[in-house]
Parts: structure tokens; C-alpha cells; sequence
């Protein structure tokens, strides 16, 4: 529903902050990005992992060279809510587009924001826990595992693994990060109660703990519950979330991540079931780029 809300909303002149995946196809996302810029509005899409304290200090480590240049990336994010069995309209392959579109986009965005651009996919997306209908009507249905294997336009390589069928206890979701460079290495975890960045740089023996500093903290506790607790106290900071969408508006001024990074998401995740179908590697490719 994210693009006839979303046209709807742009015909109505409106600002739009759409959740992700930003559409249900990559023609479709191209199209409101399109929209958007032409009716000269502000637009977002809401990669929230991008302003968890933590990964903003991972992309500031590896800004500023920690890693020199990354070789290889590794990114996973699991879930156990797929293992519950019953119907939701995200398993529906009619209606949404699995745990690829749900946790994958995430990590593709963070992939593309810490690595940079994906120019090829090879994916295999898997069924792994039986979701009938509530009726017992046959449907299609959606991933709830997903494995990517994606090049970068830099050179580097890495892996994308996304799961809700994980068994993790009381862990909830637990997400993982791993940049290997030719300087050093950075690691980044979180789960519910805890999240942390470890680093090796320029031939060190031992990972060392990074702690996240105040100036991105902002006196956010990081053992308080990611997403009761965190998440809500973020997106009222200044220059974060949905305070950062509102700030563009009324200050005027570029807002990101904007449609163009849902778009370019969108079309990583669309070359993902190209591959999977094809059983071969699917070339990332987007109108607005080719």
C-alpha cells in the first residue's frame, strides 16, 4: 500500500515519510521518487538502523579511515517472528515481500551506507516455517530467509543474511556487522538489551571495545531496551529520525534518506529475486541510473 498512499499524498502536494521497503517493486519506487521531486516536497524513506547511536558511530570509525579500504562485508539481522506459524500479510508474497524487504532492506541500506554502492546479487530466498492461512486457502509465500551474496562498485565483497525463523530465546532480534579492510577490522552487535563496536587497527593484536561517545549518545542509555526505549527516545532528538524529517521542511533543507535510497534499496532487493529465480548472479540496475 506504501505507493497508492504515497502517489495519493503527492498529488495532494504533501511531504512524504514512507516506511520501508519503500514500494513493492523497483518500477513502482522509481515512480514515486519521480513524483516527489517533481511536486518539489520533501521525502524520506524511514531507515531507522541508520540513527541507532552505534551504527552512526560505525559509519563516523569508518569515515574516518579506521578500516582503510573495506575488502569484504558481512551483515546479518535475525528474528524469531516467523517461527510463530500463524498468517500475516508479510508472508503473503501477493501483499509483501518477506524478511528480504522487511530486515533485508535494512541491512542493504546500512551495506550501501558504510561499503557503497551493490551492482550484483546472487540470493537464494527461502520458505522455512510453514504460515498457512487463516482459512486454509493456498497463497504464495514470502521468504522468512534470505542469503545474499553482493559485489560492490568499489571492488569490495560481502554477504547479506536476513532470518525470522531464528531461534533466539529472550534475544528477540540480533543483528551483526563486520568490516574487514586493509587497516583493520570493525565489528558491531546488538541485540535488545545490549549493543557495541569492537575494532582492530593498524596491526593490533587484540580487539579493543569502542565505546560510543556522548556526542552521538546524547544521554541515551545503551542497556535500556533498543526498541521500547531507544528507539522511542531518538526520534525526538534534534537532526535524528522523524525530527530530522520535520527540521527539512520547515528549515527548508535536504532531507535524507530520501526516496532515492529506498529506490536504490529497492533495486538491490529486486535484483535478490531475479537471482533467486535465475539461480544465476542478477546485475543491480535502476532506470534513474542506467
Amino acid at each position: 500500500l506504501h505507493y497508492p498512499i504515497t502517489m495519493a499524498a503527492l498529488d495532494a502536494g504533501l511531504h512524504v515519510l514512507c516506511e520501508k521497503p519503500l514500494a513493492f517493486s523497483l518500477q513502482q519506487a522509481e515512480m514515486m521518487l519521480a513524483k516527489a521531486e517533481s511536486a518539489g516536497v520533501k521525502h524520506m524513506t524511514y531507515f531507522t538502523w541508520r540513527w541507532v547511536p552505534h551504527i552512526r558511530y560505525l559509519c563516523q570509525l569508518v569515515e574516518e579511515g579506521y578500516i582503510g579500504d573495506c575488502y569484504d562485508a558481512h551483515l546479518s539481522y535475525v528474528g524469531s517472528y516467523a517461527r510463530e506459524g500463524g498468517y500475516q500479510w508479510k508472508w503473503d508474497r501477493q501483499h509483501g515481500l518477506g524478511v528480504l524487504g522487511d530486515l533485508g532492506s535494512h541491512m542493504i541500506d546500512l551495506g550501501r551506507l558504510l561499503v557503497g554502492e551493490i551492482t550484483q546479487v546472487g540470493a537464494s530466498l527461502s520458505v522455512r516455517v510453514n504460515k498457512p492461512d487463516a482459512e486454509g486457502r493456498p497463497y504464495e509465500a514470502a521468504n522468512d530467509s534470505a542469503s545474499l551474496t553482493v559485489r560492490f562498485a568499489n571492488g569490495a565483497t560481502g554477504t547479506i543474511f536476513v532470518s525470522a525463523a531464528a531461534d533466539l530465546g529472550d534475544r528477540g532480534q540480533e543483528q551483526r556487522i563486520v568490516l574487514y579492510g586493509d587497516k583493520g577490522t570493525l565489528e558491531a552487535h546488538a541485540d535488545a538489551s545490549t549493543q557495541t563496536v569492537r575494532g582492530l587497527h593498524n596491526g593490533e593484536s587484540e580487539f579493543r571495545t569502542l565505546p560510543v561517545p556522548e556526542s552521538i549518545l546524547r544521554g541515551i542509555d545503551q542497556t535500556a531496551s533498543l526498541w521500547r526505549q531507544q528507539f522511542a527516545r531518538l526520534f525526538t532528538e534534534q537532526s535524528v529520525g522523524t525530527r530530522l524529517f520535520i527540521d527539512g521542511i520547515v528549515d527548508d533543507r535536504p532531507v535524507s534518506p530520501s526516496f532515492y535510497e529506498g529506490m536504490k534499496v529497492q533495486a538491490v532487493i529486486e535484483a535478490a529475486f531475479e537471482s533467486d529465480r535465475s539461480g544465476c548472479w542478477a546485475k543491480v540496475q535502476a532506470e534513474r541510473d542506467r
